[in-house]
């Protein structure tokens, strides 16, 4: 799970110019939101395409 949320990470760092923080918080939020956990966030953000779109 930490790699999973690691390369979500670096994908939102990559694809959206976050900071590390930032791109966490992203995906902390986002799990929070959607009542969903955040391993399911981080594979639908690995699972993306196009990481301009998240």
């Amino acid at each position: 799970t930490r790699k999973l949320i690691d390369r979500a990470k670096g994908r939102l760092i990559d694809g959206q110019g976050m900071s590390e923080a930032a791109a966490f918080r992203h995906l902390q939020k986002r799990a929070m939101d959607e009542r969903r956990p955040m391993k399911a966030v981080a594979q639908e953000v690995v699972d993306d395409p196009d990481p301009g779109t998240l």
